[in-house]
């Protein structure tokens, strides 16, 4: 199946309830009922479902997944042997007395297990992110530390940071070390009376 102009008609809403570093977590309503429709919709909008064997849920969409993610995209898949895909809720009229007749079913193990996976290891994008402190400017990146927590007569305890917070504090390190490395370069060229350009600005003059 696929989306093509001389289709039928086929109608998707969707909310997206909680954002992730890799994934969300989206609520759909169908006002048609084609064969694969939120799967073929979900793919034609770029975000399969994860672990769709048929819709480019699987390796497909991993590999275009950031380095550092590609672990926990991997124990995702381990998780959806199929598509994380459940009908949670539907609700109709029933044909002969006319009642309103509703049913609805508790997430079933391998969502509840995807869920608490990426509530775990990713930062939840309705959340900011805090990892310390704002570093003072030119400060050696070996003297930044990671907060700490203390609790009453047991001690210091370390937070664990999530992959997305490691990242960040890595990206922070190298540019305060590449800044660093740049005014030791212009106080170099200082010292030998040589006019400092910084790198990547210089003028390429063709004659």
């Amino acid at each position: 199946m696929a989306v093509q102009q001389s289709g039928k008609s086929a109608i998707t809403n969707y909310k997206t309830l909680e954002t992730f570093g890799i994934a969300s977590l989206v609520e759909f309503k169908l006002d048609t009922g084609r064969t694969h429709q939120i799967r073929v919709h979900a793919r034609y909008l770029g975000n399969p479902v994860i672990g769709d064997p048929l819709y480019e849920g699987r390796e497909e969409s991993a590999k275009r997944i950031d380095t550092i993610y590609q672990p926990l995209a991997q124990s995702l898949l381990k998780i959806a042997s199929s598509q994380l895909l459940q009908s949670y809720k539907i609700k109709f009229k029933h044909p002969k007395t006319k009642k309103t007749m509703e049913f609805k079913i508790e997430e079933d193990e391998p969502q509840k297990s995807a869920l608490e996976l990426l509530r775990r290891e990713t930062t939840n994008a309705n959340t900011p992110m805090q990892l310390f402190q704002p570093p003072q400017i030119f400060a050696n990146p070996d003297d930044i530390e990671l907060p700490i927590e203390e609790e009453e007569d047991e001690g210091p305890i370390a937070i664990r940071l999530t992959r997305a917070e490691r990242y960040a504090a890595t990206k922070i390190k190298r540019a305060l070390k590449k800044e660093r490395e740049l005014l030791r370069l212009k106080a170099n060229a200082e010292k030998k009376g040589i006019e400092w350009v910084e790198p990547g600005k210089e003028n390429h003059r063709m004659e």
